[in-house]
């Protein structure tokens, strides 16, 4: 399957509706960052897997709730692909060429060698973003934390349940 709305936001920086901005780092290379709610789930390439369990033991995150949170997303934003791009193929087959062993098939387990893992994108080429996830968490018990600078946040539908504050210099949020 081709997904042609892939490279869209990093084509279209820095427009008004653009997910996506240009930034140049503190080391003076020049990115693409997400702007969005969502973060890099919006403009990345889609692939989806699960970190190593090694990982999740050395961070000393809960092995049971890692698996269960791993099914939650899962269910809304990891899809198998039935098909592969050109573009899927090639990177497939170029590790294979490479040696990049064993070759795994399908997975979402982190797994040493090369796999065929989901993707963000459903069968008919929608991306799915962390923000939609949003839609079946309980908004008594979540909390959204940004760590940005921003001017405005715009809705584009009535949210319920949203707390609005006032800053100190007066602003209404």
């Amino acid at each position: 399957m081709e997904f042609p709305r892939l490279r869209t936001p990093l084509d279209e920086t820095d427009n008004y509706t653009s997910i996506a901005q240009t930034f140049i780092s503190e080391e003076g290379v020049s990115n693409v960052r997400a702007r969005v709610l969502g973060g890099g789930t919006a403009i990345n390439a889609g692939f989806y897997s699960r970190a190593g369990s090694e990982y999740v033991r050395n961070v000393g995150w809960d092995e049971g709730l890692v698996e269960e949170s791993y099914e939650w997303v899962e269910k809304q934003n990891a899809f198998k692909p039935y098909q592969l791009s050109p573009w899927s193929l090639a990177i497939r087959d170029g590790l294979l060429e490479a040696g990049v062993l064993p070759y795994n098939g399908y997975t979402l387990d982190h797994v040493d060698g090369t796999k065929i893992s989901a993707s963000t994108f459903d069968s008919k080429g929608k991306r799915h973003t962390a923000a939609d996830l949003l839609r079946s968490a309980n908004p008594d018990n979540i909390v959204v934390l940004l760590n940005a600078t921003v001017s405005r946040i715009l809705f584009n539908s009535p949210a319920q349940g949203i707390n609005s504050f006032k800053h100190r210099k007066g602003n209404c949020f």
